[in-house]
Parts: C-alpha cells; structure tokens; sequence
C-alpha cells in the first residue's frame, strides 16, 4: 500500500540475567522476559501475562530478548503465530494474532512523604491513585529512599514503583508489609518494577542472618 506496517505483539520485555533465571527456577539464562502486557494487544488477547518468559516464536527459539522485536516486527498482519512460554516454572504454548503497530507513549512517576525503612533497606509509600494513572498500572507502592540492603543490592531505586513481589501483585502498602515478612532467606526471587523507562524484573535475596 505505498508504505511499511511491522507486526506488533504488545510486550515490554527484557533479558533474563543468571540472577532471574535462578529467581524464576531456570537451569540457564534464556528467553524474552515479559515485564508488562499492552492492554488490548494481541498479547493479552493470547493470555500472556508479566513474569511469562517467552521461550520460541513461531518456529525460533529466543535466546535473548533482542531476538524477538525483529522477528514480530516481519510477521505478516494478521498471522497467527505459536508463542511457547515459561509460567510458573510450565511450558505452555499460547497462539496470537499479529496485529499493525500503532503509535504509543510514556509516563514518569514523582515523590513526597517518608514512613519507615523495611528489611530490604526500602522506605515506601502508598501509591496515589494520579500517579497509577499515569503510569498506567492498578497498584503497587512507591520506592521513597533506598538504605543499604537487600533493595539497593537487587537494584531497586528511589522513585521504583514495586508493582509484584515473586509473582504476587502489591495491591497496597499492608500487603506489600506481609510479602517482605515472608521472603525467604538465601533465595532470589523475582521483583517487578516500574520506573520511568518502563517496567523492569529485578532478582532480589534477602540474605540469611548471621
């Protein structure tokens, strides 16, 4: 028609790092970890969720998350493509239907306020129904400061929206208080954030007492 339409999926992913790998229970780092699914892509339409590590597209296994854009972006509009992904340490294999790129944009998170420092080193706050609006998401809490511990070590930083705690929403500051209280010592497991270039999956361990 005079002009380039590339395939879109929907996804924000990134790579799986040895230390997520190990939080998600996998022998070796591989694959397109999903950190959010676009509402109303073709993504969600198949049932791909955050924290899906997306495995093979089509006929080609993704070793890093860089292989799949390229690989979306040439299917045909409308195809219907085999998607294999790891959930909850299960392959499954779902189907979606490519559809046309559109045109999108971004949000920024913001700050005030300060409770009291946790066991990860994390001070944090409710997050105000504005700025989960812009940011596009349901709930969650907002990263105040950053002490050392756990939270810095994992990469968490000031200004972090902490969105799952090893793959269980935060739907408020109660909840996200009783998450943090059960984290196992010794052990890394999967922390979704989302910051202002997007959502990120961080590997965080708490380490075991002297």
């Amino acid at each position: 028609d005079g002009h380039v339409t590339r395939g879109w999926l929907g996804v924000l992913i990134q790579d799986v790092t040895r230390e997520l790998a190990e939080s998600f229970g996998m022998e070796q780092p591989q694959g397109a970890l999903v950190a959010e699914v676009v509402p109303d892509s073709p993504a969600e339409g198949a049932g791909v969720r955050a924290g899906d590590i997306i495995l093979k597209y089509g006929d080609y296994d993704i070793v890093r998350s860089s292989d799949l854009p390229p690989l979306v972006g040439q299917s045909p509009i409308g195809s219907d493509q085999p998607l294999k992904v790891l959930r909850e340490g299960r392959r499954k294999t779902l189907r979606v239907a490519i559809a046309a790129l559109p045109e999108d944009g971004d949000a920024t998170p913001s700050t005030p306020k300060v409770p009291q420092q946790d066991r990860l080193g994390l001070v944090v706050d409710e997050l105000e129904p504005r700025l989960a609006s812009r940011l596009g998401i349901a709930s969650g809490v907002v990263v105040r400061q950053v002490a050392e511990g756990a939270g810095q070590s994992a990469g968490i930083l000031r200004g972090d929206v902490i969105v799952s705690i090893n793959n269980q929403n935060v739907a408020s500051l109660a909840q996200y208080v009783d998450l943090v209280g059960a984290l196992p010592t010794g052990e890394a497991v999967p922390v979704l954030v989302r910051r202002q270039g997007g959502p990120v999956f961080l590997a965080l361990k708490v380490p075991a007492a002297e």
